[in-house]
């Protein structure tokens, strides 16, 4: 199984509702400044997981036996794994 929080940078932090918290990689892409607040967040659930950054707004998220999205891809081309 794939483990998303793997590809993510590396200082992370849990929020009580089980949000992780990191800086978001996807901000300048989005035509944002750089994050340095850890306003990405991802939510694990089982098998299923969603991503959303607090700062521009980017939202992807996969679930079992779905197919891989552009969203997705572009999420981990953005967090260095190509």
């Amino acid at each position: 199984m794939f483990d998303i929080l793997t590809v993510l940078p590396a200082r992370k932090k849990m929020s009580p509702s089980g949000w992780v918290s990191f800086n978001a990689v996807c901000c300048t892409h989005n035509g944002e400044t750089k994050d340095k607040r850890s306003r990405g967040g991802v939510k694990v659930d089982g098998h299923n997981w969603s991503y959303h950054c607090f700062n521009c707004g980017y939202t992807t998220g996969w679930h079992a036996g779905s197919v891989l999205g552009h969203k997705f891809i572009n999420l981990l081309n953005l967090a260095g794994f190509n």
